[in-house]
């Protein structure tokens, strides 16, 4: 079913996709409500949030996909977390939980967040042949957690190029979805590929741990020679030369500027004029600062 949904899309451009799926698959086509893009968003990123927009713009917004979509139509995030074992890990390595992902996904940008193993989900390419019944249980487990949070609505899955290695595993969740006819509700796959955001400007990835890196060098503001330092306490070693770019390019105190062109743009206030711009800014790596450094109980 996934390959030829992801070939309906292209076909789609020219044709009546009702028609097509129909022909494919023998199954009378009914609308999506609900429509997941997988990512990490840890925290969400300009690029992350633009390719929602794009595949907003581009296809459910198109008027010759009306007959794919439900007129309101939901929009949502699959997050990678394990919540049950975020909480040993989260305070060593200054990072986000997903109720931190998901109060800025929902709160600052409306968009429903719900957690997904993906590491988890991979594995189960790997149990297919070796572990039936565990197979089974984590599949069933990812399926209700979906029932429950999008009660009998049908899903298209939105993913990108890299998950290439979880495709298989998303098929098998979308075959548990639908295991009970009772539902009435399916599950369909496609990847989308965007234009990505690369901020050229200053030349780094739009990725989270710049992100994290920006709001905690705005928040220690370490000298040059510090900055090996700074980037091994939060474990950021891997980017100290997107570090030292960041620093030397922000003239080490401006780093709203570089913030902006990583963090995707919101209007918390209500002028749009260059102050409350830097306000939405400043307020935004304040309350990032407050969730990396906070403290475990």
């Amino acid at each position: 079913m996934y390959k030829y949904l992801v070939e309906g899309f292209k076909y789609i451009l020219m044709n009546d996709f009702k028609k097509f799926y129909a022909e494919k698959t023998g199954e009378t086509f009914e609308k999506y409500n609900v429509v997941l893009f997988v990512g990490e968003y840890n925290p969400i990123t300009y690029d992350e949030y633009d390719r929602i927009q794009q595949f907003v713009d581009k296809v459910i917004k198109n008027p010759e996909f009306t007959n794919i979509f439900d007129d309101s139509v939901d929009v949502g995030l699959i997050i990678n977390a394990d919540k049950n074992a975020e909480k040993f890990t989260i305070e060593k390595k200054y990072n986000l939980s997903f109720d931190e992902r998901n109060y800025l996904t929902t709160k600052i940008f409306g968009l429903k967040s719900i957690p997904i193993d993906l590491d988890d989900l991979e594995l189960t390419q790997h149990l297919a042949s070796e572990d039936e019944d565990k197979l089974k249980a984590l599949l069933f487990k990812i399926a209700e957690e979906l029932k429950k949070v999008f009660h009998k609505c049908n899903i298209l899955i939105v993913l990108r190029s890299q998950d290439e290695n979880i495709k298989e595993s998303f098929y098998e969740l979308k075959a548990t979805y639908e295991m009970n006819p009772e539902t009435q509700s399916k599950i369909d796959l496609v990847i989308f590929n965007h234009k990505p955001h690369v901020p050229q400007s200053i030349n780094i990835p739009c990725n989270g741990e710049m992100v994290k890196a920006i709001t905690l060098l705005n928040a220690d503001k370490p000298l040059p020679e510090d900055l090996k330092t700074f980037a091994a306490k939060y474990g950021l070693l891997d980017f100290i030369d997107q570090i030292r770019k960041i620093h030397f390019k922000s003239e080490g105190y401006r780093y709203s500027l570089a913030f902006e062109l990583v963090f995707p743009k919101m209007n918390l206030f209500t002028t749009q004029d260059e102050a409350s711009k830097e306000a939405n800014m400043v307020f935004m790596m304040d309350l990032l600062k407050e969730m990396y450094l906070k403290t475990i109980k």
